[in-house]
């Protein structure tokens, strides 16, 4: 019987011929169809005995091996080939959230489908990014933990074997360092629980508590590497996976072609040209119904050269609403190095009716410019070229955090340090009592601060601004606050002092450790005069003459 092939894998197939010579060595110079099984999916599902037998194999092995491997049918009573079907919907859930099989995300979501439960942890002053997915099994919630190491690099699963350091920014990693050191001498709560509420789920589903708690019943490897292995019976996965994941409702947007060329030398690069044309047909269905003079397309794409993402970008076209048999070539240019193999993928998405496209190619970029300077451009053919948009983007809201003292008691000059995450703060302006001491306008955020010489409660607060002056966000903390059980005590006016008029009211609040002063009211006679909400705890009443 010959096998039928699945429409996703043989799509892009069939949208353009390579322009280069094909190496047989190399994965992303395959011929389309079998790079797209190796790389998008399907390759996923192969032992790695098997992967390592598909890569040592001629071009004719390959074609057959990957025939053979399609033509499993768990149920061939059935008209549906259930393995063909399986992997088309995995590969639309994946390709629906994600550019790249590199992302370990992507990874998971083939293999496993879609899991019970999503967290994303936005604590970027404390974190690197980080999602944490459940797939709840036999009555338990075990949690799989992903982050990205640093910008322009995939997500992949946190290992124990990567220690929890990973999982931290450079400057928490440092303060928690600290910590640990001074561990029972310092009062209140570890840093990064004060900065990020949801650092205390992250300890729970790594095992290990700040840096170095190490649980006796924390994950194993094994248990987040059993969410990336191929599956022991492929059969199986595949009844599973159809039974469910739907196909979705949207269609994909149509493509008639992707062409590539390389018309000049751009210093020690070499310009590669992507040109995609869009039929008449699917073009008139983009623009606007409520506005018939825009027609808009996002794209968004990345470049992978030897496993590793070499650069993002993102891009949009406008323009004027086609006519009915016009049809609309797009066209936008990436800097490669030339004599190096590149993958190159890009979503490309109607912004109006949402429908979308991914395009993978392989590529391998000449020494030198080819002498053709411009595609064939079929008459009628409407061309766009890309506005490239910024990528620059910091992970995580923006914020700011007072580091806390490592002494209960601080006098005379403190150095205040602050972890600021985002992009809009460019200024921080530190604060004592009300009063400002000082303003940074470039990291590191810290300033020696002047505090009272003797044991005084003071609040140090830090204010942090955009380009415009505007307030983005604050942090603030009390500085020698009384710890101890729960008491308040009057130190103005004394007891027993005769005073009436205007006088000054000061107070001592003590509070238990990790309990924080939200509230302090001042009565006079049982009624309210004054209420306070930060430190110091000192105010000007008026106490009615010829009382107590």
């Amino acid at each position: 019987m010959t096998p039928r092939l699945s429409p996703a894998l043989v799509l892009l197939g069939l949208l353009a011929i390579p322009r280069v010579a094909l190496s047989e060595d190399d994965p992303v110079l395959w011929p389309g169809r079998q790079r797209q099984f190796l790389q998008d999916g399907p390759g996923l599902l192969l032992s790695d005995g098997d992967r390592d037998r598909l890569l040592a194999m001629s071009n004719g092995e390959r074609e057959r091996f990957i025939d053979d491997f399609l033509a499993q049918d768990p149920q061939p009573d059935t008209p549906e080939n259930e393995l063909l079907a399986a992997i088309d919907r995995r590969r639309e859930l994946v390709e629906a959230e994600f550019l790249s099989y590199l992302d370990h995300r992507a990874q998971v979501l083939f293999l496993n489908g879609e899991p019970l439960e999503r967290k994303v942890i936005e604590c970027g002053q404390t974190f690197q990014p980080i999602e944490v997915w459940s797939y709840g099994e036999e009555g338990a919630t075990p949690w799989l933990l992903f982050y990205k190491a640093g910008p322009g690099r995939p997500y992949r699963v946190w290992l124990p074997i990567d220690s929890k350091r990973a999982l931290y920014n450079r400057d928490m990693e440092y303060w928690l360092e600290q910590w640990e050191e001074l561990r029972g001498r310092l009062s209140g709560k570890r840093i990064d629980l004060r900065a990020c509420p949801e650092a205390l789920f992250v300890d729970q589903v790594t095992g290990v508590s700040g840096l170095t708690g190490f649980s006796d019943k924390r994950p194993t490897t094994k248990a987040f590497l059993k969410f990336l292995e191929a599956p022991a019976d492929v059969g199986q996965w595949a009844l599973r996976a159809v039974a469910r994941e739907a196909r979705p409702g949207v269609a994909p947007l149509e493509v008639e072609s992707v062409q590539v060329l390389y018309p000049e030398r751009l210093r020690q690069r070499i310009v590669t040209r992507f040109q995609i044309t869009i039929p008449a047909d699917a073009a008139l269905e983009a623009y606007t119904e409520e506005d018939k003079n825009e027609f808009r397309l996002g794209l968004e794409g990345l470049v992978e050269q030897e496993g590793r993402v070499f650069e993002e970008f993102r891009m949009r076209f406008q323009l004027e609403p086609p006519k009915e048999d016009s049809a609309i070539a797009l066209v936008f240019e990436r800097a490669l190095r030339p004599g190096r193999s590149f993958l190159v993928r890009f979503r490309l998405r109607d912004e109006v009716g949402g429908r979308s496209i991914l395009v993978s190619r392989g590529l391998r970029v000449p020494g030198e410019p080819e002498k053709l300077a411009e595609l064939p451009v079929p008459e009628d053919t409407i061309i766009a070229l890309a506005e490239e948009l910024d990528m620059t983007r910091i992970e995580g809201r923006d914020s700011l955090l007072l580091v806390p003292p490592d002494a209960d008691l601080i006098l005379g000059l403190w150095r205040a340090a602050v972890l600021v995450t985002g992009d809009r703060i460019e200024k921080v302006v530190f604060l004592v009592d009300g009063e400002q001491q000082l303003t940074r306008k470039a990291p590191p955020y810290s300033a020696e601060l002047r505090l009272a010489q003797f044991p005084k409660e003071q609040l140090v607060r830090v204010e942090g601004y955009d380009a415009a002056g505007e307030l983005v966000a604050s942090d603030e903390a009390f500085l020698n606050q009384p710890r101890g059980s729960f008491r308040v005590r009057i130190l103005e006016p004394q007891r027993g002092a005769a005073v009436s008029g205007r006088v000054l009211a000061r107070a001592e609040v003590t509070v238990p450790d990790e309990r924080r002063i939200e509230t302090v009211d001042f009565l006079v006679n049982d009624e309210r005069v004054a209420r306070l909400e930060g430190g110091p705890w000192e105010t000007e009443i008026e106490v009615p003459a010829g009382g107590e």
